[in-house]
């Protein structure tokens, strides 16, 4: 497959929307995904910074001030020539990073935002026990705000597809394959 063959999409969505959901089917799909936080966790990591979703959020704004707009992105994206296949790049917040990804990277680069009303995104984020994530209505409420600030809804806004993740899992897995083979029919 060459690179002008390959597929590179984003995918995007308020957090307990369902990104780690459609990241388990891509990949089940052969796509290779690029998950941004993991690249902030690892340089988390490196400066022995806690990884909670708040220092997530804090230290991917300090990235930006430090290396400039869309650095989360670059960080995550740095081998992406060395990758083979199709590409799914997790969790993109900011007008920047899709630039960086359009402009500078030269890729197409479709937009797929998972969406699911806040009032169910809530309930699934505290039915999912995940270690760090939120404890009550009061800290999703201000992660929902975080993202706002970050610019995610006019990432959102830029979307090519938006699969709506309101029904069952075997529901939203049909819907998100539907949306790959029509991304791959628009080339």
């Amino acid at each position: 497959m060459t690179n002008e063959e390959r597929m590179v999409i984003a995918i995007t969505g308020m957090p307990g929307s369902g990104k780690s959901t459609a990241i388990e089917l891509l990949k089940e799909m052969r796509f290779t995904v690029i998950n941004i936080s993991d690249y902030i966790k690892d340089e988390m990591a490196m400066e022995h910074i806690p990884i909670t979703h708040k220092n997530l959020e804090d230290f991917a704004v300090e990235l930006r001030k430090r290396l400039g707009p869309g650095a989360p992105v670059i960080l995550a994206t740095r081998n992406l020539n060395k990758v083979k296949g199709d590409v799914a790049i997790a969790g993109m917040r900011d007008v920047d990073e899709v630039a960086y990804m359009r402009k500078t990277l030269g890729l197409k680069m479709p937009i797929v935002v998972i969406s699911l009303p806040t009032e169910q995104r809530y309930k699934r984020i505290m039915a999912r026990h995940i270690k760090g994530d939120i404890k009550d209505h009061r800290e999703f409420a201000w992660r929902d705000m975080r993202n706002r600030k970050l610019g995610i809804e006019k990432v959102l806004a830029m979307a090519d597809l938006v699969i709506a993740n309101t029904g069952t899992k075997a529901d939203f897995r049909k819907n998100l394959r539907a949306a790959v083979r029509l991304l791959r029919a628009k080339g």
